[in-house]
């Protein structure tokens, strides 16, 4: 393969697994103007992701013991990457 082929693979296979990440990180601070149930977060904290699918570009998340719904526009899935077996 050549290296832009590798680099568009590895770009690929990044996102899918992002899909699927079930945490996330905040990349911003989020706090709702209005007591709701909104889930409230500080830059960079780690939020549970419980639910993709609640329309609105929201997404239901855990942080700590609060749970609640929160803009998926502002965390960033976290990807785990596997580290590579040495034989």
């Amino acid at each position: 393969m050549k290296g832009a082929n590798i680099k568009q693979l590895i770009t690929t296979i990044t996102s899918k697994l992002g899909a699927k990440s079930k945490m996330a990180i905040a990349t911003d601070d989020y706090v709702p103007e209005e007591e709701t149930d909104n889930l409230s977060f500080l830059k960079d904290d780690v939020i549970t992701i419980l639910d993709r699918n609640c329309g609105g570009g929201m997404w239901k998340g855990q942080l700590k013991n609060q749970i609640g719904l929160f803009p998926s526009k502002l965390v960033q899935p976290i990807v785990f990457k596997p580290k590579p077996v040495i034989t």
